[in-house]
């Protein structure tokens, strides 16, 4: 059964002490959100300074 992160959230905050662990999960994500992001910069980056140029001129 599949479930989305507010039908999750409303369940844990209805339980005893579900505040501190919707923070908790609240703090995960988002700490996983900010890896991935920094994952996708660094490998654009270094998808961008391998790159041959598009335009060459003749000489």
């Amino acid at each position: 059964m599949a479930y989305i992160l507010e039908q999750i959230l409303a369940a844990l905050g209805k339980v005893k002490n579900g505040g501190i662990m919707v923070a908790d999960l609240q703090s995960l994500v988002s700490s996983a959100r900010n890896e991935a992001a920094a994952n996708r910069v660094e490998r654009n980056t270094r998808s961008a300074s391998t790159r041959l140029p598009t335009c060459r001129k003749n000489l």
